[in-house]
């Protein structure tokens, strides 16, 4: 069998990674800069040309004919041209490394395929569907193994303002591990730069859970802003939700007077059985502690809590919210058993460890019958 001298010089460059070991936790954008990466190009004729990425302008990309036939550009938006790795062995012995659970071999081995060929991420997925794949695989394993710090360097250079919607999703996903880590700053960053509009529209609830994540550290100037572009965005089937969460973030920054005029321009606007109706009574009830009227706020809670699903978002701050009420209240019994429902059916929510914190000690009083014992 005939070895060619490039796939011996990828299966060295491997198994030297794997004679490495591990290696810190920091960013490698650096170390492959001028690097490239030999494609195969299939046009619209079915011409398979061999080509290297050599810059990504907005709207074009420019390559370099690996046969010494000069450069051409392909715009981004094009789907008649098809990509894929000229050389994947190392690609697959990386794949076989996650498999293993040897993360730092399968990231090792990853990175020559990911680095070099970030900016062809602005390509339609069926373009390039195994840089997909790839990334996907990588962003998890870098998730898996720690590395924040080379994770969230990554992110900052993924060209999500025209990215494809999979590296969206793979920035939503180290978005939510920065969160985790309890950096709200960026974690927004990275939401600011997803594109909110139609043609992304797929991954609005998506969008919509990290915006979430993102408001329970406590944000809510940074996400007041999210909700009212989402909310204007058009032809987005969650209108009415970002509007509200909107509302309720101008309450939780103190703008009661122009929360109180919105929320009454939808004074009757939601039916019981409209899935916003559970988040518009939270909201009201929200607005209703502001104004220290705690009875009316139990009494708007304990509405939206019955007609509520399972797994509405809203859930679990419509609970921590009634007990916060309850125990306000000094009703500390049912204050009490509510942060602990919410720890058990939402362990991975943030408000789960704060509800824990949130539980008053009770003092047990004694019975008639142990007095006289």
């Amino acid at each position: 069998m005939k070895i060619s001298k490039t796939t011996l010089a990828c299966s060295l460059i491997f198994s030297a990674l794997f004679a490495m070991g591990a290696d810190e936790d920091r960013s490698y954008v650096s170390d492959f800069v001028g690097k490239s990466v030999t494609l195969s190009m299939k046009d619209a004729s079915g011409k398979i040309n061999t080509v290297t990425l050599k810059s990504a302008r907005p709207s074009e990309l420019v390559f370099a004919d690996a046969s010494g036939g000069g450069e051409f550009t392909v715009p981004t938006n094009n789907v008649s041209s098809k990509f894929a790795y000229s050389q994947v062995d190392d690609l697959n012995r990386s794949l076989l490394a996650y498999n293993r659970g040897e993360l730092d071999l399968a990231i090792a081995g990853l990175r020559p395929y990911i680095y070099p060929l970030i900016g062809m991420l602005v390509l339609p997925e069926s373009s390039f569907y195994q840089f997909n794949e790839t990334l996907e695989l990588f962003v998890r394993s870098l998730i898996k193994s720690g590395r924040v710090k080379e994770a969230s360097a990554l992110v900052k250079v993924l060209p999500l303002t025209n990215a494809n919607i999979e590296t969206q999703r793979r920035a939503i996903e180290i978005g939510k591990v920065l969160v985790s880590k309890g950096d709200a700053k960026s974690a927004i960053d990275i939401l600011n730069r997803i594109p909110l509009t139609e043609e992304y529209i797929d991954i609005y609830p998506e969008v919509m859970e990290f915006a979430a994540a993102i408001r329970k550290l406590g944000v809510t100037q940074d996400i007041q802003r999210f909700y009212a572009q989402l909310g204007n965005a058009e032809n987005n089937p969650m209108k009415s939700t970002c509007q509200l969460w909107a509302i309720y973030c101008e309450i939780m920054r103190g703008s009661l007077t122009s929360a109180k005029l919105s929320l009454g321009t939808l004074k009757g606007a939601y039916k019981r059985t409209d899935k916003e109706f559970p988040l518009y009574k939270m909201v009201d009830g929200i607005r209703a502690i502001k104004e220290k009227n705690y009875p009316e706020a139990l009494d708007s809670f304990a509405e939206g809590i019955v007609f509520a699903k399972a797994s509405d978002v809203c859930l679990p701050e419509l609970l921590y919210n009634t007990a916060c009420a309850y125990k306000h209240e000094k009703n500390i019994t049912a204050a009490n058993e509510i942060f602990r429902q919410i720890s058990m059916l939402y362990p991975d929510d943030p408000l789960a460890a704060i509800s824990l914190k949130e539980i008053v000690k009770e003092e047990k009083k004694d019975t008639e019958e142990d007095s006289q014992g």
